[in-house]
């Protein structure tokens, strides 16, 4: 009888460490796969726009004609720029791929690291738009790595960009706002300990 006793509380007391282990994982891992799916999600989003909009320009712009938007202010014209902005670098385009590479997976990361949605949020449109000038560099003439990146966006002839660069600087701008009103962000962690994840639970 005692055994029998014995053994119902056993199996009582399974379901309940059962529980608390979910708990645990619930509390460790679920917020580190939503940021990665929302950081991953713009960033997806984000690059095919950037490349969507460069292939229209290669077929509507490749006559170099000049589409103006706003007067000689903003318009659509082709180009390609070997170096990063600015066309600065123009002769060491392969450093750029280089470098592109490294920024995309220190940004995966600060994923990882940084606690808030908003900064996934941020660093997926990061990471968008550098995925896609890192595309042109590995894809178009003249050739893998070295490919240039292809601009349509003349700024009043001081520049000209694309939709990646675009996002860049977005982004750039809300890390930016995002440091200077929301530093806790930064530093709080959602990896609670299991025996502090048990215990809110």
């Amino acid at each position: 009888m005692d055994a029998d006793r014995g053994g119902g509380a056993d199996s009582a007391a399974a379901p309940v460490m059962s529980l608390q282990a979910t708990k645990v994982d619930m509390a460790t891992s679920t917020p580190h796969t939503r940021r990665y799916i929302l950081a991953f999600t713009i960033a997806l989003v984000a690059a095919l726009a950037d490349q969507l909009t460069k292939l229209w320009a290669l077929h509507a712009l490749a006559d170099g004609s000049r589409i103006p938007l706003i007067g000689s202010y903003l318009s659509l014209r082709l180009t390609f720029n070997p170096g990063a902005a600015f066309s600065l670098g123009s002769q060491s385009t392969w450093i750029f791929t280089i470098l592109s590479i490294v920024i995309l997976i220190g940004l995966v990361a600060a994923v990882h690291k940084f606690a808030s949605l908003r900064y996934a949020a941020v660093f997926g449109l990061l990471a968008g738009g550098a995925v896609g000038n890192l595309i042109d560099r590995l894809t178009q003439p003249p050739g893998f790595g070295i490919g240039h990146v292809v601009d349509f966006i003349d700024y009043n002839g001081y520049f000209v960009g694309n939709v990646a660069d675009i996002w860049i600087v977005c982004a750039a701008c809300s890390l930016a706002i995002l440091a200077f009103f929301a530093p806790q962000d930064a530093s709080t962690r959602n990896d609670a300990s299991p025996r502090t994840a048990v215990k809110e639970g």
